[in-house]
């Protein structure tokens, strides 16, 4: 939406090496980690749901593409302020 380059990022097996060691260390310091493998794990996640089952099942029919939901919801962001 911003048409801004992506923000580097850590490859997945460094940061499963890091949550490992946040993991460990807390369990000799006590606390809680800043962050486990199991948030790496859903944060790096893709997923996929079909609306087929609703469009069968229930007569579903998409009033918007997915790229018009999208540039609508751009728009609100801008109006609330939230993209400049």
């Amino acid at each position: 939406m911003l048409s801004k380059k992506r923000i580097p990022t850590v490859p997945r097996p460094m940061t499963m090496m890091g949550a490992a060691m946040f993991e460990g260390l807390v369990k000799v310091t006590g606390g809680d980690p800043i962050f486990t493998r199991d948030n790496v794990r859903v944060a790096t996640m893709t997923t996929t749901y079909s609306s087929a089952k609703a469009e069968r099942e229930l007569g579903f029919i998409p009033k918007t593409s997915l790229e018009e939901r999208m540039k609508q919801v751009e728009a609100w962001l801008r109006e609330e302020g939230l993209l400049k």
